[in-house]
């Protein structure tokens, strides 16, 4: 645990023991499931799993806010167009994205750099275009900010077996079907997909690992 995973290999075949290193040290273990997000395709690849080819990295920044008293602004997707959702809560803990502001970088590589998220002298710019936009469409949205105790920006990578901008109807990134666990031995790989999917492939893994699927 809160350890990076430097390499996943079998000990003496694929349907036996796998040997586990990582920063912390290396272990030895009867199953294991590989549930990274852009370091997946990496370990994968060492475990003797080749990546089938066409995926992509992306990495998003996102606003998360606390309020100095209940705001109701309802949790909204914009589905049309420039991608942006708000979470909601419980009504002072918030969650805001714009897709075109929040991405700052994409990447097909195998193992994608860590990029800086956001540099001190951004951080009211970038607050501020977020909240221009998401209350262009959703004008509710300013009494989150009004109300803001903190905001906080933070940033992760969001991975699909899919290529292509959100803005090309053609683009692959649009079907994001091709996701589930992949099987080599013991050692399993999953791809999750959307997160949205992550509890239901989690129950399917559940039941194979336990016999009753």
């Amino acid at each position: 645990m809160r350890s990076k995973i430097l390499s996943v290999t079998p000990t003496n075949g694929i349907e036996g023991q796998w040997r586990v290193e990582a920063e912390t040290g290396t272990e030895i273990f009867d199953v294991v499931v590989n549930c990274l997000w852009e370091g997946r395709l990496a370990i994968d690849r060492l475990a003797g799993v080749e990546p089938s080819p066409g995926w992509s990295h992306r990495y998003r920044l996102s606003l998360f806010g606390c309020t100095n008293r209940p705001v109701e602004v309802a949790s909204s997707v914009i589905a049309l167009g420039p991608f942006g959702d708000i979470k909601n809560y419980d009504g002072r803990h918030f969650y805001v994205s714009w897709y075109p502001t929040g991405l700052i970088a994409q990447s097909d590589a195998l193992k994608p750099a860590q990029p800086d998220e956001i540099v001190v002298d951004r951080r009211p710019s970038f607050i501020n275009e977020v909240r221009a936009e998401i209350t262009r469409l959703i004008p509710d949205a300013s009494r989150l900010f009004d109300a803001a105790q903190t905001i906080d920006i933070r940033g992760g990578f969001v991975f699909a077996q899919a290529q292509g901008s959100l803005s090309d109807l053609g683009a692959t990134i649009h079907r994001r079907d091709l996701f589930g666990v992949t099987h080599h031995g013991n050692y399993l790989s999953v791809d999750t997909g959307k997160y949205s999917t992550a509890p239901w492939l989690a129950d399917i893994l559940a039941r194979q690992l336990c016999g009753v699927a």
